[in-house]
Protein backbone atom coordinates (compact mmCIF):
# COMPACT_ATOMS: atom_id res chain seq x y z
CA UNK A 1 0.00 0.00 0.00
CA UNK A 2 1.08 3.81 -0.51
CA UNK A 3 -0.42 6.18 2.12
CA UNK A 4 -0.90 9.43 1.22
CA UNK A 5 -0.15 12.15 3.64
CA UNK A 6 -2.67 15.11 2.80
CA UNK A 7 -4.24 15.56 6.06
CA UNK A 8 -7.38 16.58 3.64
CA UNK A 9 -7.37 13.67 1.16
CA UNK A 10 -10.80 11.66 1.33
CA UNK A 11 -9.07 8.26 0.38
CA UNK A 12 -5.45 8.06 1.21
CA UNK A 13 -4.91 4.37 0.97
CA UNK A 14 -3.57 3.98 -2.56
CA UNK A 15 -2.10 0.73 -4.45
CA UNK A 16 1.50 0.39 -4.43
CA UNK A 17 4.10 2.01 -6.56
CA UNK A 18 1.86 4.97 -7.73
CA UNK A 19 3.51 8.55 -7.93
CA UNK A 20 0.58 10.20 -7.17
CA UNK A 21 -2.76 10.04 -4.66
CA UNK A 22 -5.70 8.36 -6.89
CA UNK A 23 -7.93 10.57 -4.62
CA UNK A 24 -6.61 14.22 -4.67
CA UNK A 25 -3.00 14.04 -6.54
CA UNK A 26 -0.40 14.70 -3.74
CA UNK A 27 2.75 13.17 -4.25
CA UNK A 28 3.22 10.01 -2.91
CA UNK A 29 6.96 9.27 -2.96
CA UNK A 30 7.91 12.27 -0.56
CA UNK A 31 11.29 14.05 -1.22
CA UNK A 32 11.88 12.01 -4.14
CA UNK A 33 12.62 8.45 -2.43
CA UNK A 34 10.14 8.24 0.55
CA UNK A 35 6.95 6.04 -0.06
CA UNK A 36 4.74 5.64 3.50
CA UNK A 37 3.08 2.27 3.59
CA UNK A 38 0.98 2.80 6.88
CA UNK A 39 0.15 4.54 9.67
CA UNK A 40 2.06 3.91 13.17
CA UNK A 41 0.22 6.28 15.25
CA UNK A 42 -1.34 9.58 15.86
CA UNK A 43 -2.08 11.98 18.54
CA UNK A 44 -3.23 15.93 18.46
CA UNK A 45 -1.74 17.63 15.20
CA UNK A 46 0.90 14.61 13.94
CA UNK A 47 0.86 11.42 12.84
CA UNK A 48 3.73 8.62 12.75
CA UNK A 49 4.33 6.31 9.48
CA UNK A 50 6.02 3.84 8.36
CA UNK A 51 7.80 4.68 5.15
CA UNK A 52 10.35 2.68 2.66
CA UNK A 53 13.67 3.95 1.52
CA UNK A 54 14.43 1.86 -1.41
CA UNK A 55 13.31 -0.87 0.95
CA UNK A 56 14.70 0.14 4.26
CA UNK A 57 12.04 0.93 6.60
CA UNK A 58 11.95 4.02 8.80
CA UNK A 59 9.69 6.26 10.75
CA UNK A 60 8.10 9.31 9.41
CA UNK A 61 6.36 12.15 11.49
CA UNK A 62 4.18 14.69 9.84
CA UNK A 63 3.38 17.49 12.24
CA UNK A 64 0.06 19.30 10.78
CA UNK A 65 -0.12 22.36 12.96
CA UNK A 66 0.96 25.65 12.15
CA UNK A 67 1.90 26.81 14.90
CA UNK A 68 5.12 28.85 15.75
CA UNK A 69 6.01 27.05 18.74
CA UNK A 70 5.11 23.36 17.55
CA UNK A 71 7.28 24.17 14.30
CA UNK A 72 10.05 25.40 16.33
CA UNK A 73 10.20 22.02 18.23
CA UNK A 74 9.51 20.00 15.61
CA UNK A 75 12.90 21.66 13.67
CA UNK A 76 14.39 21.15 16.96
CA UNK A 77 14.30 17.75 16.97
CA UNK A 78 15.58 17.40 13.59
CA UNK A 79 18.26 19.34 14.12
CA UNK A 80 19.66 17.59 17.45
CA UNK A 81 18.92 14.29 15.61
CA UNK A 82 21.08 15.11 13.04
CA UNK A 83 24.31 16.43 15.12
CA UNK A 84 23.98 13.29 17.11
CA UNK A 85 25.57 10.22 16.28
CA UNK A 86 24.77 7.37 18.79
CA UNK A 87 23.62 4.03 18.13
CA UNK A 88 21.17 4.89 21.21
CA UNK A 89 19.93 7.89 19.64
CA UNK A 90 17.36 7.12 16.20
CA UNK A 91 19.40 8.48 13.32
CA UNK A 92 18.44 10.99 10.90
CA UNK A 93 20.18 11.75 7.32
CA UNK A 94 20.98 14.74 6.44
CA UNK A 95 17.50 15.55 4.60
CA UNK A 96 16.26 13.73 7.12
CA UNK A 97 13.61 17.31 7.60
CA UNK A 98 11.83 18.29 4.77
CA UNK A 99 8.46 20.30 4.50
CA UNK A 100 5.94 18.98 1.97
CA UNK A 101 2.87 20.34 -0.09
CA UNK A 102 -0.15 18.27 -0.63
CA UNK A 103 -1.65 19.18 -4.05
CA UNK A 104 -3.46 22.53 -4.21
CA UNK A 105 -2.77 23.61 -0.79
CA UNK A 106 -0.79 26.94 0.15
CA UNK A 107 0.13 25.36 3.62
CA UNK A 108 2.81 22.49 4.18
CA UNK A 109 2.97 19.87 6.43
CA UNK A 110 6.74 19.00 8.59
CA UNK A 111 7.89 15.96 7.93
CA UNK A 112 10.80 14.49 9.70
CA UNK A 113 12.43 10.47 8.44
CA UNK A 114 14.43 8.56 11.07
CA UNK A 115 15.51 5.29 11.94
CA UNK A 116 12.93 3.18 12.96
CA UNK A 117 13.50 1.40 16.57
CA UNK A 118 12.05 -1.89 16.52
CA UNK A 119 10.51 -3.12 19.95
CA UNK A 120 8.59 -1.71 22.72
CA UNK A 121 8.93 1.23 24.49
CA UNK A 122 9.83 1.36 28.54
CA UNK A 123 6.32 1.85 29.70
CA UNK A 124 4.84 -0.61 26.96
CA UNK A 125 7.57 -3.14 28.06
CA UNK A 126 6.34 -2.99 32.09
CA UNK A 127 2.75 -2.86 31.14
CA UNK A 128 3.39 -6.38 29.55
CA UNK A 129 5.02 -7.54 32.73
CA UNK A 130 2.21 -6.54 34.82
CA UNK A 131 5.15 -4.15 36.30
CA UNK A 132 7.44 -6.45 37.39
CA UNK A 133 10.46 -4.76 39.06
CA UNK A 134 13.97 -5.59 36.82
CA UNK A 135 16.59 -6.68 38.68
CA UNK A 136 19.64 -5.04 39.41
CA UNK A 137 21.63 -6.92 37.55
CA UNK A 138 19.34 -5.40 34.26
CA UNK A 139 19.27 -1.51 36.20
CA UNK A 140 23.04 -1.63 36.10
CA UNK A 141 23.42 -2.14 32.42
CA UNK A 142 20.76 -0.21 31.48
CA UNK A 143 21.55 2.75 33.36
CA UNK A 144 25.01 2.38 31.94
CA UNK A 145 23.68 2.53 28.91
CA UNK A 146 21.28 5.48 28.94
CA UNK A 147 24.28 7.31 31.14
CA UNK A 148 26.21 6.67 27.64
CA UNK A 149 23.79 8.53 25.61
CA UNK A 150 22.96 11.17 28.12
CA UNK A 151 27.02 11.53 28.01
CA UNK A 152 27.46 12.08 24.03
CA UNK A 153 23.94 14.12 24.09
CA UNK A 154 25.30 16.62 26.93
CA UNK A 155 28.87 16.42 25.08
CA UNK A 156 26.93 18.10 22.20
CA UNK A 157 25.38 20.96 24.24
CA UNK A 158 22.09 19.20 24.66
CA UNK A 159 19.91 18.46 27.35
CA UNK A 160 16.65 16.31 26.86
CA UNK A 161 14.29 17.91 29.03
CA UNK A 162 11.60 14.81 28.76
CA UNK A 163 13.51 11.77 30.02
CA UNK A 164 10.85 8.88 31.22
CA UNK A 165 9.78 5.38 30.37
CA UNK A 166 7.31 6.33 27.60
CA UNK A 167 10.65 8.00 25.64
CA UNK A 168 12.79 5.00 26.25
CA UNK A 169 12.71 1.98 23.92
CA UNK A 170 14.00 -1.13 24.44
CA UNK A 171 15.10 -2.42 21.01
CA UNK A 172 14.11 -6.15 19.47
CA UNK A 173 16.29 -8.94 19.49
CA UNK A 174 16.65 -8.66 15.69
CA UNK A 175 16.99 -4.82 15.76
CA UNK A 176 19.27 -5.26 18.52
CA UNK A 177 21.79 -6.87 15.47
CA UNK A 178 22.97 -3.50 14.14
CA UNK A 179 24.21 -1.95 17.61
CA UNK A 180 26.34 -4.69 19.02
CA UNK A 181 25.15 -4.53 22.93
CA UNK A 182 22.89 -1.49 22.43
CA UNK A 183 19.73 -2.51 23.63
CA UNK A 184 18.23 1.08 24.98
CA UNK A 185 17.66 3.64 23.00
CA UNK A 186 16.56 7.36 23.89
CA UNK A 187 13.21 8.98 21.57
CA UNK A 188 11.52 11.88 21.13
CA UNK A 189 14.15 14.73 21.27
CA UNK A 190 11.12 17.80 20.50
CA UNK A 191 11.89 19.21 24.00
CA UNK A 192 15.99 18.75 23.82
CA UNK A 193 17.42 22.32 24.52
CA UNK A 194 21.04 23.51 23.82
CA UNK A 195 22.35 24.55 26.61
CA UNK A 196 24.48 27.62 24.98
CA UNK A 197 21.19 28.98 24.25
CA UNK A 198 19.62 28.83 27.67
CA UNK A 199 22.65 28.56 30.70
CA UNK A 200 25.57 29.28 29.02
CA UNK A 201 23.66 32.59 27.71
CA UNK A 202 21.85 33.33 31.05
CA UNK A 203 18.80 32.48 29.49
CA UNK A 204 16.61 31.09 32.33
CA UNK A 205 13.26 31.84 31.88
CA UNK A 206 12.82 28.47 29.47
CA UNK A 207 9.06 27.24 28.19
CA UNK A 208 8.37 25.03 31.16
CA UNK A 209 8.21 21.79 29.65
CA UNK A 210 7.88 18.66 32.27
CA UNK A 211 6.40 15.24 32.61
CA UNK A 212 4.69 14.92 36.00
CA UNK A 213 6.62 12.79 38.34
CA UNK A 214 9.80 12.94 36.48
CA UNK A 215 10.49 16.12 36.43
CA UNK A 216 12.69 18.50 38.52
CA UNK A 217 11.62 21.83 40.49
CA UNK A 218 13.83 23.86 38.43
CA UNK A 219 12.51 22.46 35.06
CA UNK A 220 8.74 22.60 36.47
CA UNK A 221 9.71 26.14 37.03
CA UNK A 222 11.26 26.56 33.06
CA UNK A 223 14.63 26.92 34.55
CA UNK A 224 15.96 23.03 33.03
CA UNK A 225 19.51 22.67 33.09
CA UNK A 226 21.47 19.09 32.22
CA UNK A 227 21.75 18.09 35.92
CA UNK A 228 17.26 17.53 35.52
CA UNK A 229 17.95 14.47 32.99
CA UNK A 230 19.50 13.28 35.80
CA UNK A 231 16.99 13.38 38.25
CA UNK A 232 14.03 12.02 35.13
CA UNK A 233 16.28 9.32 35.12
CA UNK A 234 16.40 8.03 38.45
CA UNK A 235 12.74 8.79 38.63
CA UNK A 236 12.52 6.44 35.65
CA UNK A 237 15.10 3.29 37.30
CA UNK A 238 12.49 4.34 40.57
CA UNK A 239 9.60 3.03 38.30
CA UNK A 240 11.73 0.15 36.36
CA UNK A 241 13.12 -1.00 40.18
CA UNK A 242 9.68 -1.28 41.64
CA UNK A 243 7.01 -0.69 38.82
CA UNK A 244 5.37 1.72 40.65
CA UNK A 245 5.08 5.35 38.68
CA UNK A 246 7.05 8.25 40.77
CA UNK A 247 3.73 9.90 41.77
CA UNK A 248 2.04 6.94 42.98
CA UNK A 249 4.91 6.74 46.11
CA UNK A 250 5.17 8.90 49.01
CA UNK A 251 7.35 12.13 49.92
CA UNK A 252 9.22 12.30 52.87
CA UNK A 253 7.40 15.40 54.23
CA UNK A 254 10.73 16.52 55.94
CA UNK A 255 13.19 16.14 53.13
CA UNK A 256 10.87 16.25 50.25
CA UNK A 257 12.76 13.02 49.03
CA UNK A 258 10.75 9.97 47.38
CA UNK A 259 10.11 7.33 49.62
CA UNK A 260 11.45 3.95 47.20
CA UNK A 261 13.94 2.11 48.94
CA UNK A 262 11.11 -0.61 50.91
CA UNK A 263 10.17 -1.71 47.80
CA UNK A 264 12.78 -2.43 45.45
CA UNK A 265 15.63 -5.30 46.18
CA UNK A 266 19.12 -3.48 45.28
CA UNK A 267 21.98 -3.26 46.84
CA UNK A 268 22.40 0.06 49.39
CA UNK A 269 25.01 1.47 46.66
CA UNK A 270 22.86 1.28 43.74
CA UNK A 271 19.71 2.78 45.87
CA UNK A 272 22.22 5.75 46.97
CA UNK A 273 23.19 6.48 43.19
CA UNK A 274 19.80 6.24 42.32
CA UNK A 275 18.74 8.98 45.43
CA UNK A 276 21.91 11.02 44.18
CA UNK A 277 20.26 11.38 40.85
CA UNK A 278 17.30 12.68 42.21
CA UNK A 279 18.84 15.33 44.53
CA UNK A 280 16.31 17.97 45.23
CA UNK A 281 18.54 20.52 43.62
CA UNK A 282 20.96 20.36 40.60
CA UNK A 283 24.60 20.87 42.58
CA UNK A 284 23.04 17.50 44.64
CA UNK A 285 23.18 15.29 41.54
CA UNK A 286 25.94 13.93 39.55
CA UNK A 287 27.62 17.11 37.10
CA UNK A 288 28.10 15.09 34.22
CA UNK A 289 27.14 11.29 33.12
CA UNK A 290 30.99 10.72 33.81
CA UNK A 291 30.39 10.65 37.15
CA UNK A 292 27.61 8.74 36.57
CA UNK A 293 29.11 5.59 34.96
CA UNK A 294 32.53 5.92 37.17
CA UNK A 295 30.03 4.88 40.35
CA UNK A 296 28.60 2.34 38.38
CA UNK A 297 31.48 0.57 37.60
CA UNK A 298 32.13 0.84 41.18
CA UNK A 299 28.78 -0.91 42.25
CA UNK A 300 29.76 -3.34 39.78
CA UNK A 301 33.18 -4.22 41.48
CA UNK A 302 31.27 -4.36 44.58
CA UNK A 303 28.76 -6.80 43.36
CA UNK A 304 30.92 -8.57 40.87
CA UNK A 305 28.06 -9.34 38.66
CA UNK A 306 29.00 -11.74 35.75
CA UNK A 307 27.63 -10.83 31.78
CA UNK A 308 25.47 -12.60 30.32
CA UNK A 309 22.70 -12.59 27.46
CA UNK A 310 19.35 -10.64 27.51
CA UNK A 311 17.76 -11.89 23.90
CA UNK A 312 19.10 -14.45 21.51
CA UNK A 313 20.05 -12.65 18.03
CA UNK A 314 21.32 -14.47 15.18
CA UNK A 315 24.68 -13.28 13.49
CA UNK A 316 25.83 -13.34 9.95
CA UNK A 317 26.66 -16.92 10.33
CA UNK A 318 23.55 -17.88 11.56
CA UNK A 319 24.51 -19.05 14.73
CA UNK A 320 22.97 -17.46 18.19
CA UNK A 321 23.79 -15.10 20.20
CA UNK A 322 23.03 -13.16 23.84
CA UNK A 323 23.14 -10.16 24.65
CA UNK A 324 24.38 -9.03 28.55
CA UNK A 325 21.41 -7.86 29.88
CA UNK A 326 18.93 -10.58 31.37
CA UNK A 327 21.25 -13.38 32.36
CA UNK A 328 23.55 -14.14 34.85
CA UNK A 329 25.94 -17.35 36.20
CA UNK A 330 23.53 -20.40 37.16
CA UNK A 331 24.38 -21.90 40.02
CA UNK A 332 25.66 -25.56 41.20
CA UNK A 333 22.10 -26.53 42.57
CA UNK A 334 19.91 -24.86 39.71
CA UNK A 335 22.08 -26.70 36.92
CA UNK A 336 22.16 -29.91 39.12
CA UNK A 337 18.03 -29.57 39.38
CA UNK A 338 18.23 -29.37 35.58
CA UNK A 339 20.69 -32.24 35.30
CA UNK A 340 18.42 -34.92 37.76
CA UNK A 341 15.55 -34.00 35.32
CA UNK A 342 17.06 -34.02 32.37
CA UNK A 343 18.58 -37.91 33.49
CA UNK A 344 15.49 -38.92 34.66
CA UNK A 345 13.43 -38.39 31.56
CA UNK A 346 16.39 -39.92 29.40
CA UNK A 347 16.22 -42.90 31.80
CA UNK A 348 12.48 -43.23 31.27
CA UNK A 349 12.77 -43.28 27.79
CA UNK A 350 15.89 -45.64 28.00
CA UNK A 351 13.45 -48.05 29.75
CA UNK A 352 10.67 -48.03 27.40
CA UNK A 353 13.50 -49.09 24.66
CA UNK A 354 14.98 -51.82 27.03
CA UNK A 355 11.81 -53.34 28.08
CA UNK A 356 10.32 -54.01 24.36
CA UNK A 357 14.43 -55.28 23.55
CA UNK A 358 13.56 -57.32 26.95
CA UNK A 359 10.48 -58.86 26.14
CA UNK A 360 11.79 -59.57 22.69
CA UNK A 361 14.30 -61.40 23.56
CA UNK A 362 13.17 -63.60 26.79
CA UNK A 363 9.22 -63.32 25.89
CA UNK A 364 8.40 -62.77 29.66
CA UNK A 365 5.13 -60.68 29.45
CA UNK A 366 2.10 -63.17 29.47
CA UNK A 367 0.17 -60.94 31.74
CA UNK A 368 -0.53 -57.39 32.85
CA UNK A 369 1.59 -56.94 36.14
CA UNK A 370 4.83 -58.65 34.18
CA UNK A 371 4.83 -55.44 31.61
CA UNK A 372 5.30 -53.28 34.76
CA UNK A 373 8.09 -55.76 36.16
CA UNK A 374 10.27 -55.70 33.23
CA UNK A 375 9.26 -51.86 32.29
CA UNK A 376 11.10 -51.58 36.05
CA UNK A 377 13.74 -53.56 35.87
CA UNK A 378 14.71 -51.72 32.12
CA UNK A 379 14.80 -48.45 34.12
CA UNK A 380 17.27 -50.02 36.65
CA UNK A 381 19.61 -50.64 33.44
CA UNK A 382 18.45 -47.95 31.88
CA UNK A 383 19.67 -46.02 35.03
CA UNK A 384 22.93 -47.77 35.14
CA UNK A 385 23.27 -45.33 31.61
CA UNK A 386 21.88 -42.47 32.28
CA UNK A 387 23.60 -41.77 35.68
CA UNK A 388 26.53 -44.19 35.76
CA UNK A 389 27.45 -44.30 32.03
CA UNK A 390 30.68 -46.16 31.26
CA UNK A 391 30.90 -47.22 35.28
CA UNK A 392 27.35 -48.27 35.09
CA UNK A 393 28.22 -50.44 32.30
CA UNK A 394 31.01 -51.89 34.49
CA UNK A 395 28.93 -52.58 37.25
CA UNK A 396 26.01 -54.19 35.04
CA UNK A 397 28.98 -56.66 33.99
CA UNK A 398 30.02 -57.60 37.23
CA UNK A 399 26.44 -57.72 38.13
CA UNK A 400 25.50 -60.56 35.60
CA UNK A 401 28.91 -62.56 35.81
CA UNK A 402 28.41 -62.54 39.52
CA UNK A 403 24.86 -64.21 39.03
CA UNK A 404 26.50 -66.95 36.94
CA UNK A 405 25.60 -66.07 33.67
CA UNK A 406 27.43 -65.66 30.15
CA UNK A 407 27.84 -61.67 28.83
CA UNK A 408 27.44 -63.61 25.52
CA UNK A 409 24.26 -64.76 24.14
CA UNK A 410 21.01 -63.36 25.11
CA UNK A 411 22.20 -62.30 28.58
CA UNK A 412 23.92 -59.29 26.58
CA UNK A 413 20.64 -58.02 25.50
CA UNK A 414 20.76 -56.61 29.74
CA UNK A 415 23.94 -54.64 28.29
CA UNK A 416 22.34 -53.49 25.62
CA UNK A 417 20.15 -51.43 27.64
CA UNK A 418 22.93 -49.80 29.46
CA UNK A 419 24.04 -48.25 26.45
CA UNK A 420 21.09 -47.85 25.14
CA UNK A 421 20.78 -45.28 28.07
CA UNK A 422 24.31 -44.30 27.89
CA UNK A 423 23.62 -43.54 24.31
CA UNK A 424 19.91 -41.64 24.51
CA UNK A 425 21.57 -39.82 26.99
CA UNK A 426 24.77 -38.12 24.31
CA UNK A 427 22.31 -37.73 21.94
CA UNK A 428 19.85 -35.83 24.20
CA UNK A 429 22.27 -33.60 25.83
CA UNK A 430 24.61 -32.80 22.80
CA UNK A 431 21.64 -32.48 19.96
CA UNK A 432 19.71 -30.30 21.89
CA UNK A 433 22.68 -27.81 23.51
CA UNK A 434 23.81 -27.11 20.13
CA UNK A 435 20.54 -26.54 18.48
CA UNK A 436 19.35 -23.40 18.43
CA UNK A 437 17.21 -23.98 21.81
CA UNK A 438 21.09 -23.82 23.44
CA UNK A 439 19.21 -26.07 26.55
CA UNK A 440 18.12 -29.26 27.39
CA UNK A 441 14.23 -29.82 28.16
CA UNK A 442 15.57 -29.37 31.99
CA UNK A 443 17.39 -26.41 31.52
CA UNK A 444 14.22 -24.88 29.45
CA UNK A 445 12.40 -25.51 32.44
CA UNK A 446 14.59 -23.99 34.77
CA UNK A 447 15.68 -20.82 32.25
CA UNK A 448 19.01 -21.64 31.60
CA UNK A 449 21.07 -21.56 28.22
CA UNK A 450 24.15 -23.41 27.29
CA UNK A 451 26.15 -21.08 25.33
CA UNK A 452 29.93 -20.00 24.09
CA UNK A 453 32.11 -17.70 26.19
CA UNK A 454 31.18 -14.95 23.75
CA UNK A 455 27.58 -15.87 24.03
CA UNK A 456 26.96 -17.84 20.94
CA UNK A 457 25.70 -20.70 20.44
CA UNK A 458 27.83 -23.79 20.89
CA UNK A 459 28.89 -26.13 17.80
CA UNK A 460 28.12 -30.25 17.67
CA UNK A 461 31.91 -30.49 18.25
CA UNK A 462 32.02 -28.45 21.32
CA UNK A 463 28.71 -29.99 22.39
CA UNK A 464 30.45 -33.43 22.42
CA UNK A 465 33.55 -31.39 24.22
CA UNK A 466 31.52 -30.53 26.78
CA UNK A 467 29.57 -33.45 27.25
CA UNK A 468 32.20 -36.14 27.56
CA UNK A 469 34.07 -34.27 29.67
CA UNK A 470 31.31 -34.14 31.89
CA UNK A 471 31.14 -37.55 31.71
CA UNK A 472 34.89 -38.25 32.71
CA UNK A 473 34.73 -35.38 35.31
CA UNK A 474 31.19 -37.49 36.74
CA UNK A 475 33.26 -40.46 37.44
CA UNK A 476 35.75 -38.79 39.30
CA UNK A 477 33.94 -38.33 42.59
CA UNK A 478 32.41 -35.14 41.01
CA UNK A 479 35.87 -32.89 41.73
CA UNK A 480 35.21 -31.41 38.51
CA UNK A 481 31.66 -29.99 39.40
CA UNK A 482 32.53 -28.69 42.43
CA UNK A 483 34.82 -26.04 40.96
CA UNK A 484 31.86 -24.40 39.82
CA UNK A 485 31.49 -22.56 43.30
CA UNK A 486 35.17 -21.53 42.94
CA UNK A 487 35.24 -18.83 39.98
CA UNK A 488 33.31 -16.13 39.06
CA UNK A 489 31.73 -17.47 36.16
CA UNK A 490 30.37 -20.81 37.79
CA UNK A 491 32.18 -23.08 35.20
CA UNK A 492 32.54 -26.33 35.91
CA UNK A 493 35.58 -28.27 34.89
CA UNK A 494 33.82 -29.11 31.68
CA UNK A 495 32.99 -26.18 31.15
CA UNK A 496 36.04 -24.94 31.16
CA UNK A 497 37.51 -27.51 28.72
CA UNK A 498 34.86 -26.84 26.41
CA UNK A 499 35.24 -22.89 26.80
CA UNK A 500 31.15 -23.32 27.31
CA UNK A 501 29.26 -20.70 29.92
CA UNK A 502 25.95 -21.62 31.68
CA UNK A 503 23.64 -18.88 32.40
CA UNK A 504 20.00 -18.07 34.01
CA UNK A 505 17.78 -15.69 32.79
CA UNK A 506 16.91 -12.73 35.77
Amino acid sequence: MSYCINPNCPKPQNPENLLFCQSCGSDLLLNGHYRVMSILGEGGFAKTYEVSDCGTPKVLKVLFLHQEKAISLFQQEARVLSRLHHPGIPRVEPDGYFTFYPKNSDQPVYCLVMEKIAGLDLEEWMNERNHQPISEALAINWLKELAEILDRVHQQNYFHRDIKPANIMLRSATDSLNTGRQELALIDFGTAREITATVLGGRHNGTQIFSAGYSPIEQVNGQAVPQSDFFALGRTFVYLLTGLPPSDLPVDADTGNLIWRDRANISQPMADLIDNLMGLFPVNRPQNAQIILQRLAEIEGTLNPVQYPSAKVKSASGSQSIQPANYSAAGFWRRFSAYLIDSTAVTVGGAVIGSFLINHVYNLIQEPWQALSVFLGAMVLSALGTFGSFFGLLIAALAIVGSGRSLGGVDSVLLAVVLIGIGLKWLYFTVLECSPLQATLGKRRLKLVVTDSQGKQISWGRANRRYWSKTISGSILCIGFIMAGFNRKKQALHDIIADTLVSKKI
